[in-house]
């Protein structure tokens, strides 16, 4: 099959949407498929892909947060399928409109609801009625992460009508990748870490990435009782300075690590480093939380918001620990009580990596993903 993967950013942009639209396509690829991936390009560094896949990174004619506007996204030919990798404002309508004209099948992944505030809020309410809900309408078949989330999502409306064309898949990990057996001795020594509970933070600081919760959590850790626990938060953005002078304020600055952006290889060995991740989200635009199952993979347990979706992925008292989203005196009892009880956690992660082999291993999310794709050119 000749197939065209799309997403509105792609690696090495930090971003959960674009690593999934890189899985999907290198396990496409590796199966010997005919993939080209489109996206946008959002700086100048050097990234490596795999050679058996094409990857075409456009600068946009206009960009706003994760909005891109790609003109060749109207003229794609050639392909037997188009998988599109939602949100993605502008080049998703362009791309329905490109394979309608052209007769080729449009297969649309819903990652999420976007929630915004004040104006955007409204825009995202419109853009949803008017080109969203129409498009998922049309596409050939539709794919979510999890029915949890699909059932509370804004859409849900719509995908209960598409019984039949509508498909669970969910974000993956590469289980080779980050496994229980990384050893992070050099990395605790270069941190200053050899003798502390770590407790992790993995994720994009950046405005578009508000509902990470990273304030709240920096509130939360000034609560734990064990001084020796320290704060690695891993992440790059706009926000960042901002969360430091929290971090500051809240008399956790010399407790908090800000690692910055860490490159793709190195990533295994921070969560080797903790003792389990939290992942303390504010609202419904978390829908997945691919972190949560890296640091399953890591045999890391996980601390994350009782968000749909997310609460699919952490189960309470198995694999980590579950606490209401913005509930920061719930978030700080949780991570008090995973620093105290070390067996607990390292029970949880014993789970979490079992889970993660069985549920979310890439090559098993690429076969399936083959399999929905062949079902629509059967047709």
């Amino acid at each position: 099959m000749k197939v065209a993967e799309a997403s509105a950013n792609f690696p090495p942009y930090f971003g959960g949407i674009g690593n999934t639209c890189f899985h999907n396509a290198a396990e496409l690829a590796n199966l010997g498929h005919e993939v080209t991936v489109f996206s946008s390009k959002t700086g100048n560094e050097e990234y490596h892909y795999p050679e058996n896949m094409s990857v075409r990174l456009s600068r946009p004619l206009f960009r706003y947060g994760n909005a891109v506007f790609l003109p060749e996204l109207l003229n794609i030919k050639g392909f037997d399928a188009v998988h599109v990798h939602m949100p993605f404002h502008f080049g998703a309508e362009m791309l329905f409109f490109s394979s309608k004209a052209n007769r080729i099948p449009l297969i649309a992944t819903y990652q999420m609801d976007l929630v915004g505030e004040g104006w955007l809020k409204h825009f995202f309410r419109l853009h949803r009625e008017t080109v969203v809900k129409p498009l998922l309408r049309r596409a050939s078949r539709v794919i979510v992460s999890s029915m949890d989330y699909a059932e509370n999502s804004d859409i849900s409306g719509i995908l209960k009508k598409r019984e039949g064309s509508l498909f669970e898949l969910p974000n993956g990990v590469d289980v080779g990748k980050f496994n229980p057996k990384v050893k992070a001795l050099k990395l605790r020594r270069k941190l200053g870490l050899e003798k502390d509970k770590v407790v992790l933070f993995v994720g994009a600081l950046d405005k578009s990435h508000y509902f990470k919760g990273v304030e709240n959590l920096v509130k939360a850790f000034a609560a734990v009782k064990k001084h020796e626990a320290k704060l690695v938060i891993v992440g790059e953005g706009n926000l960042k300075q901002y969360y430091m002078e929290k971090a500051a304020k809240h008399g956790v600055g010399s407790r908090t690590i800000f690692a910055g952006r860490v490159e793709d290889e190195e990533l295994p060995q921070y969560y080797a480093l903790s003792d389990f991740l939290v992942l303390p989200s504010t609202d419904k635009a978390e829908a997945f939380g691919l972190v949560a199952v890296e640091a399953m993979a890591s045999g890391k347990a996980v601390i994350a918001s009782n968000l749909p979706g997310v609460r699919k992925n952490v189960e309470e008292g198995k694999t980590g620990l579950l606490v209401e989203p913005n509930n920061v005196k719930g978030l700080s009892g949780a991570i008090n009580y995973l620093v105290e009880n070390e067996s607990t956690a390292k029970r949880m992660g014993i789970n979490g990596r079992r889970k993660a082999e069985e549920a979310f291993d890439w090559k098993k999310i690429g076969a399936k993903l083959e399999k929905i794709i062949s079902g629509v050119l059967g047709e």
